[in-house]
């Protein structure tokens, strides 16, 4: 990967459990088969120069529908750390990591009606919780049925931005310029900080990715 100029990657999937649509990709059902699994391919990843991103934080694997399909609901926070959580305390001790937020509703996390990824409660537990100051990316913001049933794309991503994370993903071409005019205006008229996008643009640059 690294010879074709390849040096950030979204994977592992940390996810334990198959279920939210994320099945094969799962290395198992148990924290600690996914902790070692995804552990060594992360490893195996920074070992070659390239940037893991662990997904999809706070965990997938036990959602009750597939993100790409509909809003999808997870176990509550105090579940999901005793289970769902748990690879991400091992992994991230091994820095550099990146971390993919999911378009997941936790009980006891997230604002009614407004998945992880755009939650500010959501980063600010992968922030403060985990001590983490790596690249926070989302899930993908242009097509998948979890934010698009309940957000319009530049809608979604000011509020992914603005809630702390660094770089959004975007599956559509046609949607760029829209976001960016969204995110021209947010920032102009005060509605994210110019800190909160230098802090975004940093961990952009440190990770290696093209700005």
């Amino acid at each position: 990967l690294r010879e074709l100029g390849i040096n950030v990657v979204f994977a592992p999937v940390v996810d334990v459990g198959s279920a939210g649509g994320i099945g094969h990709r799962s290395f198992g059902d148990t924290s600690d088969v996914v902790t070692s699994k995804a552990g060594a391919y992360a490893a195996g990843l920074r070992q070659a120069g390239v940037l893991p991103v662990l997904k999809h934080f706070p965990g997938q694997g036990h959602a009750d529908a597939d993100t790409h399909e509909a809003p999808s609901v997870v176990p509550s926070l105090d579940l999901l750390r005793s289970s769902d959580l748990v690879p991400y305390d091992a992994i991230l001790a091994s820095p550099p990591n990146g971390v993919m937020v999911g378009h997941l509703d936790v009980p006891g996390l997230t604002e009614a009606g407004v998945p992880a990824s755009l939650s500010p409660a959501a980063i600010g537990l992968l922030r403060a919780g985990y001590e983490f100051a790596g690249l926070v990316v989302t899930d993908d913001l242009a097509a998948m049925q979890a934010v698009r049933s309940r957000f319009e794309v530049p809608e979604a991503a000011e509020r992914a931005l603005a809630a702390g994370a660094d770089l959004l993903l975007l599956s559509q071409p046609a949607d760029v310029e829209v976001v960016l005019d969204r995110l021209e205006e947010a920032v102009n008229l005060g509605r994210i900080p110019d800190g909160r996008l230098d802090a975004a643009l940093g961990r952009v640059a440190a990770a290696g990715c093209p700005a």
